[in-house]
Order: structure tokens, then C-alpha cells, then sequence
């Protein structure tokens, strides 16, 4: 396993670019687990669809909360697995099966469906803000994450329990964690 260290999470992905062109990940269908209490999976509003198919073009468009989506349209990336910290509530434990496509009447990046993600905001909220749905994919922050200073105790549990996860998954699987 190659340890890459970068300012942001998305500063990660042209490294994950070179790791594909030298044929050390697949070109499609890579398995990614995401380690961080955010789950970065906003998707560049105004950014169009084929914009992730110009490597150069979509890193100076993309930032640290909307990296990860934009790999998943373009193929790269199947299975998008993020694990969080118990107190990192933004989505809704379970799986999610989404469908990440091209708006035809924005040329942007979009996802269906995303009745789970409004009856999610509605759960919390009396009425969903569904513009924030329409723009935020999968994110539902309705709040700032609480502050939370681990202890030595939760470190070490997080740290058996992630051992015993990345031992099981099938290879090749990206593994991205953010500190």
C-alpha cells in the first residue's frame, strides 16, 4: 500500500490519476473507502458533465468537499464506502444506490434518485431546502460537525475495527483517509 500525503483531499486525486495511467489501479470500476467525518460527496454545481474527461481542466475545478462524485461519472470509481466517526451524522447509515449522470438541460453532473436524500432532510427538518437538495448530492449538513477531541480509547477501536474492514475488501481497493 502506497501512503500519500497531501495538503487537502482533493490534492489526493492526481495521484489517483497517476496511479491509473501506470496501471496500478484499473481505469474503471475502482472500489474506494473514504475515511473522514465529512463525506466529501457534493458535486460542482456549475461544472460541466465533460469537464472530468480534461484531467487538467477538472483538478482546477474541484476542492475539498466535491472530489468525489465527479470520479464516479467518470467511471473510475464504482463503490464509493465512507466511513465516519459515530458522532459524523450527515447521511444516513446504510447503503445508498445512487445513479450519477448528465443533467441534458445543464450539462452538469447529477444524481437519481434523491428521494432517500429528501425523506433523510425531512426527517430532520420540517421542510427541506430542496435547492440545497438539487445542488448537494448526497450531503445533508444541516449543521456544523460538533467539535470532538478523540480519545486515546476511540482511536484504538477505530483503528481495529478499519484493520479488520480493509483485510476483507477485494483488491484492488483505494483507500483514502483524511486526518
Amino acid at each position: 500500500m502506497k501512503k500519500v500525503s497531501s495538503g487537502t483531499v482533493s490534492d489526493v486525486l492526481p495521484y489517483i490519476y497517476r496511479a491509473i495511467g501506470s496501471r496500478h489501479l484499473p481505469i474503471r470500476n475502482i472500489a474506494m473507502v473514504h475515511l473522514d467525518s465529512h463525506p466529501d460527496l457534493l458535486i460542482p454545481v456549475n461544472m460541466p458533465a465533460d469537464t472530468v474527461f480534461d484531467k487538467e481542466e477538472l483538478f482546477s475545478e474541484l476542492s475539498i468537499e466535491n472530489w468525489i462524485m465527479p470520479v464516479v461519472y467518470a467511471g473510475h470509481l464504482s463503490n464509493v464506502v465512507w466511513l465516519h466517526p459515530y458522532w459524523a451524522q450527515q447521511i444516513a447509515e446504510g447503503e445508498h444506490k445512487i445513479f450519477v449522470g448528465k443533467d441534458s438541460s445543464t450539462t452538469t453532473i447529477r444524481m437519481k434518485p434523491l428521494t432517500e436524500l429528501v425523506h433523510s432532510l425531512r426527517s430532520r427538518m420540517d421542510t427541506p431546502d430542496y435547492e440545497m437538495v438539487h445542488q448537494a448530492g448526497l450531503t445533508c449538513d444541516y449543521s456544523e460537525l460538533p467539535h470532538h477531541l478523540s480519545t486515546n480509547e476511540e482511536i484504538d477501536g477505530l483503528i481495529q475495527a478499519i484493520s479488520v474492514i480493509l483485510r476483507d475488501l477485494p483488491k484492488p481497493t483505494l483507500v483514502t483517509v483524511s486526518r
